[in-house]
């Protein structure tokens, strides 16, 4: 899955915590009816734990980091 950065700019922009959620679906597919789905919700992350080290880089490649961070939790819960 490509990784947008909106994310990353909004935790930029408004410092707000992030709750990662992981949705797992059989075969990964999600269907309108009757689909078992597993819900699993991870710690609340920071923005500042998100942001930290990003500080000297270019607005772009700082969203792009920051959404990265954020991606990596959600994939620890699966």
């Amino acid at each position: 899955t490509p990784i947008q950065k909106g994310a990353g700019m909004l935790v930029d922009k408004t410092n707000a915590t992030v709750l990662p959620v992981c949705v797992i679906t059989k075969n990964n597919k999600i269907t309108p009816f009757f689909t078992k789905v597993l819900i699993r919700i991870g710690k609340p992350v920071t923005a500042e734990e998100l942001k930290q080290g990003t500080e000297e880089m270019k607005s772009n490649e700082r969203y792009a980091e920051i959404s990265k961070r954020i991606f990596d939790r959600i994939l620890e819960l699966r």
